[in-house]
């Protein structure tokens, strides 16, 4: 397969990598390459890394994965000698996957639900991050000139963080942001309290980029406008809990249509379990 079409230069150095179930990035630095997220599949995130590689002639060095869900992590194995770097959190939240759902045999049994996808599944390796760090962690290799900028927030899931590059104002911000989409917010360990905090730190900066976790390429239009759907979200949630509305009687702000309608019941229902437990 060609991967050089699911690779789309942002900027002069930067690129967003799009493949059928999320989105990769990459900050190519003046001696190496910073990696965002692998994707879901080995042989994806094989090409992916492969192809910039070639196209920039530089290795990568870190490879951040942003969060711990399976379409971020799954693709890690091409990337296993480069150095992997996510909050510190992570680390526990894959070993409680790696007793349940994404066991030996949770894997087997996907395999058989989806056997077209058998031989990519085949060659996950569920690797932990080598790096860990709490609030933020800094990148450069060259005199702190093209400083890569990562910040732990929380929100879409407890080790959720984003990648910030200053010099050409772009922003990686994992599943923090589905782009054109509802996101998906009902992880046991989501905080919308932390997400909206997340929006707000990210509007904080300067940038003009958004590379996020699913969907299109955006920018700062899109953030706000996340950010003014959760804090109106919020709003209407916890009114409903005070009148004693159910979760599938809860008038949606008008945001995008959803793709999935019964992700957003499911979201809304951990945010009215959230808001009720406070």
């Amino acid at each position: 397969m060609d991967y050089s079409q699911n690779i789309h230069e942002v900027t002069p150095h930067t690129l967003m990598f799009q493949s059928d179930n999320s989105n990769a990035g990459a900050i190519i630095l003046p001696n190496s390459i910073v990696a965002i997220d692998p994707t879901m599949y080995p042989p994806d995130a094989r090409g992916f890394r492969t192809e910039i590689e070639k196209k920039y002639n530089k290795k990568v060095k870190f490879l951040l994965i942003t969060h711990y869900h399976g379409d971020h992590v799954f693709g890690a194995g091409p990337f296993k000698e480069v150095e992997r770097v996510a909050h510190e959190s992570q680390i526990e939240l894959i070993d409680e996957r790696l007793n349940g759902e994404w066991s030996k045999e949770a894997l087997e049994e996907w395999k058989n639900e989806e056997p077209e996808r058998a031989e990519a599944i085949d060659q996950i390796e569920i690797l932990k991050p080598t790096v860990t760090f709490e609030s933020e962690f800094i990148i450069s290799d060259e005199e702190n000139s093209d400083r890569v900028e990562i910040y732990h927030t929380g929100g879409h899931t407890k080790d959720s963080s984003f990648a910030y590059f200053p010099k050409e104002k772009v922003v990686f911000t994992g599943d923090l942001i589905f782009a054109e989409s509802f996101p998906w917010a009902c992880d046991k360990t989501c905080n919308p309290d932390d997400w909206i905090l997340a929006f707000e730190k990210i509007l904080s900066l300067d940038f003009a980029y958004v590379i996020p976790g699913h969907g299109p390429l955006t920018g700062r239009e899109e953030m706000e406008k996340h950010l003014n759907l959760f804090k109106e979200l919020r709003k209407i949630i916890k009114e409903s809990i005070e009148n004693g509305i159910k979760a599938e009687d809860i008038k949606m702000p008008d945001f995008y249509p959803p793709i999935q309608p019964e992700m957003d019941i499911r979201s809304i229902e951990h945010w009215i379990k959230f808001y009720s437990d406070k």
